[in-house]
């Protein structure tokens, strides 16, 4: 189809469906404003979509074409038409951060378009379905709009689009003559765009404290993972041990001691959003442990900051990372953050002595904050991950279920990170992405796991611990 007037654009499923010069320069205008185009700006669009680059330099030519092939960069900004999960998940994969995508289809209407049937493809829940498919697939809504646009045509012309649009109804609207001879329809045309974008991390821990859910692992791969850490449970402890039996340091640091751990806390997945989140391309990790709970099990977490456990300064050259490798709900023993508490500062804590407390101590404000309405359960499913920062007050419950809650709690600092007092032993880090200098960094620099429970690996990884057992288990110097 061509436009008249507008060149030789190329027609794009679902949005070249237009009956004039206006017509299709207004589709365009509509797409170009959701999508905050400027001049020079150009927008790719999903393979899985068929859409194309928008030149918004010249409106009167502006088209849709095709950018099969591409640069093979990421893509900051894309059309869609009518996308389903299963495309906009492949489209996340090839968008930046913060990119923008707009989806279009038509709203239902079914007096809009004279002498039509309703399309098979139009549908009530247009809305609801688009907006839910972005959310399933890891996007956030920013607008959603219809837009209206009236039209004129002639009924010839108007039978001819119908026949073009809906071939198989072709020769009985051909047959259609206009009882009152040539003349001009008036109708509206109208569009519903959803815009949306992938979430940037930054923003929600700098605004909240917290950001999640993260895809990270695919079910698949989070009960691979499940797998190997029962079998490193059956190695250090015996026969028939599963992963929520492992107790003290057999839970810490397994990155050093398995090939498949290390490459898990290098994840580019979680290693991108954390180099979002910590504004550097240069990232350690200082710390890994097994997070496991028993079904049934009493054991909780009382509202605490992380920044209490160790002396790294400052507290926003740090990220906490829970990857959940079972599904972890409230019920289960999932996390709950208290909303904005990260602007509070360091709060004091007190040590608590109950035996179900995993980490020892508590705010002591915890018995205030489970009823306050910035108290967010976050509930993730198996190979998804939250970030928060070191300052975020947070909790976790007992396992009321009969199922096991299983993740992977990880801190990830910048390299530029420093002691906030003196030790008594230089920690030890893994170096996750980008460069660093130990020679004027805070830690050494930790061997990357060659083999599982190798000679060297058990090594690297007892002298790892023995250097945070001196420094933790010791008064300060």
């Amino acid at each position: 189809m061509e436009s008249p007037g507008a060149g030789n654009p190329v027609w794009a499923p679902g949005l070249g469906n237009f009956i004039s010069a206006g017509h299709w320069h207004w589709q365009l205008a509509e797409l170009a404003q959701a999508l905050e185009l400027r001049r020079g700006d150009h927008v790719a669009a999903a393979p899985v979509a068929a859409a194309g680059a928008v030149d918004a330099v010249r409106p009167a030519a502006q088209a849709l074409s095709s950018a099969a092939g591409g640069d093979g960069g990421a893509w900051a900004k894309t059309i869609c038409w009518e996308p389903s999960v299963g495309q906009l998940r492949q489209l996340r994969q090839r968008m930046a951060n913060g990119g923008r995508v707009v989806a279009a289809a038509r709203p239902w209407r079914a007096v809009d378009w004279p002498a039509a049937s309703r399309p098979v493809r139009w549908s009530p829940q247009s809305e609801e379905r688009l907006c839910k498919n972005f959310l399933d697939a890891g996007f956030e809504l920013l607008q959603v709009r219809v837009c209206c646009y009236p039209c004129e045509i002639t009924w010839t012309a108007w039978l001819n689009v119908l026949e073009k649009l809906f071939p198989e109804h072709g020769r009985q609207r051909s047959t259609m003559a206009d009882p009152e001879g040539e003349r001009y329809l008036h109708f509206d045309d109208r569009l519903l765009l959803v815009t949306a974008q992938l979430p940037n991390p930054a923003w929600h821990l700098a605004l909240e404290g917290f950001w999640a859910p993260l895809l990270v692992l695919q079910p698949w791969e989070a009960q691979e993972v499940l797998e190997q850490l029962d079998a490193h449970a059956q190695q250090v402890i015996g026969s028939g041990a599963k992963v929520e039996d492992l107790q003290g340091e057999q839970r810490f640091k397994v990155h050093l001691l398995y090939p498949w751990a290390a490459r898990l806390v290098r994840h580019p997945v979680l290693v991108s959003a954390v180099q979002k989140a910590l504004g550097t391309q240069d990232v350690l990790l200082w710390f890994s442990e097994v997070n496991a709970k028993a079904p049934m099990s009493k054991c909780h977490a009382a509202p605490h900051q992380d920044g209490i456990f160790a002396s790294l300064w400052p507290n926003d050259a740090v990220c906490s990372v829970f990857v959940a490798l079972t599904d972890a709900t409230a019920e289960m023993g999932g996390l709950f953050f208290q909303r904005g508490s990260h602007l509070r500062g360091q709060l004091p804590h007190i040590v608590d002595g109950e035996a179900q407390n995993l980490i020892g101590f508590k705010c002591e404000e915890a018995n205030q904050v489970f009823d306050s309405d910035e108290a967010v359960p976050v509930e993730l499913k198996a190979g998804e991950a939250s970030l928060h920062t070191f300052r975020t007050l947070h909790w976790s419950g007992p396992n009321l279920t009969s199922t096991r809650r299983v993740g992977l709690a990880l801190r990830y600092v910048r390299a530029d990170v420093a002691r906030s007092r003196p030790l008594r032993r230089r920690e030890s880090a893994t170096v996750a992405a980008g460069r660093y200098d130990a020679r004027r960094g805070a830690f050494d620099v930790e061997m990357e796991p060659r083999r599982a429970l190798g000679e060297e690996e058990v090594k690297c990884h007892q002298e790892a611990l023995a250097r945070e057992r001196e420094n933790y288990c010791a008064d300060e110097v």
